[in-house]
């Protein structure tokens, strides 16, 4: 029979001290990155259908 054995250790509890603010952040940041996608063409576009225009 094989023996297994097992690591136990304990993890310190992280305390969401500024959870709603690191939240707001992020929303924003989201919002920021949307809007600007939306106006910068992305990189590297693929523009083979249109060759002929050019």
């Amino acid at each position: 029979m094989k023996k297994t054995t097992y690591i136990q250790f304990k993890v310190p509890k992280n305390e969401p001290t500024s959870e709603p603010n690191g939240a707001v952040k992020r929303n924003i940041k989201k919002a920021i990155i949307g809007i600007l996608s939306s106006i910068i063409p992305k990189g590297n576009p693929d523009f083979k259908n249109k060759i002929d225009l050019v």
